[in-house]
């Protein structure tokens, strides 16, 4: 028997397979005499090369090691099924076919088979029987060298840095891949090795090196072909073990990206290559930049300065382009201010650190002179370790922009500008981020105590995406009341018994223009945004029901004689002001005390026109009693003698001696009936309306609710029960239903 073995001629016979091309006459010479009396034999297929290697490699397991292989399959199965849009659909099959591959390629990932059967198999001198035996005897042995305990072998476990397993696999490829390899995928020095030291979470497990080698293994035999580079899932499938998280995986391959020479990446799929990528020149550019970090800062503050139309509850936001404090303007109200990139905070820094000093120095002065209003500003630093991962990403991205710009000098492929527009485009989205990341400290002066000198306090910011860094500050220092937007009349009146009690004691009154001075000036006052909040809460106090340690009456004035114009003492439904810098805040007491001599001057007026009626001197006189059938105010009447006087006196109002004593109006009594339906409104405007103007009067209240519920279909058991009991805790006198 004569065994003849012939290149494949579908595959179209390499030459060096060949032998030029009188190798070709004679092979097609041969082809037809062997093939008209010849049994034709196909070479193995992918699962019986594997076979073959399998037995000349491995042992025949035996029960205990089936129960083994049965495990590890089922494992990584159910990791599959698991995560079922990072894999390829066939590997969480609920048919089992994956995993019944998984046990009989065992050790070997079916993976790594399909990898060296499809796609190194296409090389020429690639056998796929000798070749592959050779390859994974190599690779098998520096694992076993090595110590290696993973429980299957993977393309992302193949060891591309053994000598044996790089010369193995390179031999069929162009010398460039060698130091390829050692620079880029696998190798003491390698960038992925290196991303990996850098990161701890990644080199626990050799995340970065390990997706190298499988994208290495997956993509190096087709870098020549049209269908370039291996898909995610691919990746993913090449490279997952049981205990891995894969949320690191997508890290890994976006730092690989940005660091790697060889690397590239295009719609999901990636791929390394003998000629560099345009990631080299991006990050030559980026490193470049190290040494200019006011370019870098530059772009940081451009950012920042888009930010400060969404201002959140700030009058204004203010970005600082350098560390000067002369920049910052000496303002009324409150504003943001955001400082340079080379301002930054520690964690660990407390008032004395160089953040906290720098914002000291801001508010206390304006360049050469003296800052003020000092309680208008609040500061927001950048973090110092989350500003070196800024500055890497702006760097990163002024690198790409540098590229994309330049496309047609640099002689780009369509491919590699797309390259550059997605990583521009990319690096753009995770530099906002940073910012937002990186800007989280809020600093402002505090003085809890008048007497002593302020500190500055400071808290972080949570991150809240989508939202301006302006808005989140606004939002935590409002909540936290270091940032006031709206100030009842109530506090307004206990910060003038309070904070000011002194100079209020002092000079019993102050006028809103002073008071708001005082506002912005002073940090141990509240910290109002704007001069709207304290119009709106001298407004409001008007109509406030104020207790003692709370009260002050307002005006619109003082006259000649210093009695106080338009005085005004809260509560008072009828009285409307219009707040302007002259309106006067006025001590309670003083202020009624000008109403009670007010008062006694006007009953002592009424008491006098009661007991003379009109004037005796000669011409007329206006007669301004009160009571039905008087004379109407203005009225006039001629003027006669004292007895003339009384007898038309008493032609009115009747004779003294017959008048009845005034009546003390005492008593108040009424009922209404509210919107069923906005019930909770109708109830809350006759409390503020009349109960507090009747409490705040200094009534004594009795207060009686009238409620009667009707219901067509009728009351359920439950809700008869619940109700019942809640009239009950909370004291009804009377609480029952009727049947009809």
């Amino acid at each position: 028997m004569l065994v003849v073995s012939i290149p494949a001629s579908e595959r179209g016979g390499a030459d060096i397979e060949i032998g030029g091309e009188n190798g070709k006459v004679a092979l097609q010479r041969l082809l037809h005499v062997v093939g008209r009396v010849a049994d034709q034999w196909r070479p193995s297929s992918k699962d019986e090369s594997f076979e073959i290697v399998r037995r000349r490699l491995f042992k025949t397991p035996d029960a205990d090691a089936h129960t083994s292989i049965a495990a590890t399959a089922r494992a990584f199965v159910s990791a599959y099924r698991a995560n079922p849009s990072a894999f390829p659909r066939f590997a969480g099959s609920e048919d089992g076919e994956y995993e019944q591959r998984i046990k009989i390629s065992y050790p070997l990932h079916p993976e790594l088979l399909d990898r060296l059967y499809e796609d190194w198999s296409t090389l020429d001198r690639f056998q796929r029987t000798r070749g592959v035996l050779t390859l994974v005897s190599s690779i098998v042995h520096a694992l076993w060298v090595d110590g290696d305990a993973d429980p299957l072998i993977l393309p992302g476990n193949v060891p591309l840095d053994d000598a044996d397993v790089n010369t193995n696999l390179t031999q069929y490829l162009e010398d460039s891949w060698k130091p390829i390899i050692d620079s880029d995928i696998d190798g003491p020095n390698s960038t992925a090795l290196q991303i990996d030291r850098s990161r701890p979470n990644l080199m626990q497990r050799q995340v970065t090196e390990r997706l190298a080698r499988t994208i290495f293994i997956g993509s190096a035999p087709r870098t020549r072909s049209d269908r370039k580079g291996l898909d995610k899932q691919y990746v993913w499938l090449g490279t997952f073990i049981p205990g891995d998280t894969l949320g690191n995986f997508g890290t890994a391959l976006e730092l690989l990206a940005q660091q790697s020479t060889y690397f590239y990446e295009e719609q999901g799929h990636y791929w390394f290559d003998t000629s560099p990528s345009v990631t080299k020149t991006a990050n030559d550019y980026a490193e470049r930049l190290r040494e200019d970090p006011e370019t870098v800062w530059n772009e940081i503050v451009r950012r920042l300065e888009a930010e400060t139309g969404k201002r959140g509850d700030f009058a204004r936001v203010h970005v600082a382009s350098s560390s000067s404090s002369g920049e910052i303007p000496d303002l009324e109200e409150v504003r943001l201010v955001i400082a340079h990139p080379r301002v930054s905070r520690r964690r660990q820094d407390g008032d004395d650190g160089p953040a906290a000093q720098w914002v000291r120095n801001a508010i206390e002065t304006k360049g050469a002179s003296q800052r003020i209003h000092r309680n208008t500003l609040i500061f927001l630093v950048a973090d110092s370790g989350a500003l070196e991962t800024l500055e890497a990403g702006t760097r990163a991205y002024l690198g790409w922009r540098q590229v994309q710009a330049k496309t047609d000098t640099l002689n780009l492929t369509m491919q590699q500008k797309n390259q550059a527009d997605d990583w521009v485009k990319r690096l753009d989205a995770t530099v906002a981020d940073r910012i937002r990341d990186t800007y989280c400290w809020a600093m402002y002066p505090e003085q809890p105590d008048p007497t002593r000198p302020f500190f500055v306090a400071a808290e972080k910011v949570p991150d809240s995406g989508g939202v301006s860094v302006a808005e989140r500050v606004s939002t935590k220092l409002k909540r936290e009341e270091h940032l006031v937007t709206n100030l009842a009349g109530e506090i307004l009146g206990m910060t003038l018994h309070n904070e000011l009690g002194s100079l209020w004691a002092e000079q019993r009154e102050i006028s809103v223009g002073t008071l708001w001075e005082y506002f912005t000036r002073y940090i141990y006052l509240p910290r109002l945004v704007r001069r709207e909040v304290l119009d709106r809460a001298v407004e409001s106090a008007v109509h406030a029901v104020m207790v003692p340690g709370e009260r002050f009456a307002l005006a619109t004035g003082k006259d000649d004689a210093g009695r106080y114009r338009g005085l005004v003492i809260p509560p008072d439904g009828g009285a409307n002001l219009t707040v302007t810098n002259g309106t006067l805040l006025v001590d309670y007491g003083q202020a009624q005390a000008q109403r009670d001599t007010q008062q006694a001057e006007a009953e002592a007026a009424r008491n006098r026109f009661a007991g003379e009626g009109l004037s005796e001197s000669g011409g007329v006189s206006e007669f301004r009693g009160g009571g039905s059938g008087g004379w109407s105010a203005g009225t006039t009447v001629p003027v006669g003698t004292r007895a003339d006087r009384r007898k038309e006196r008493e032609a009115v109002t009747g004779p003294v001696d017959q008048q009845e004593p005034a009546r003390v109006t005492s008593h108040f009594f009424g009922s209404v009936t509210v919107d069923p339906i906005r019930y909770s409104r109708d109830i809350g405007q006759v409390q503020r309306e009349i109960l507090d103007r009747l409490a705040g009067a200094g009534a004594q209240l009795e207060i009686t609710i009238d409620i009667q519920a009707t219901k067509p279909d009728g009351f359920t058991e439950s809700e008869i029960r619940t109700i019942t009991e809640n009239a009950s805790i909370l004291k009804f006198g009377n609480a029952v239903f009727e049947a009809e």
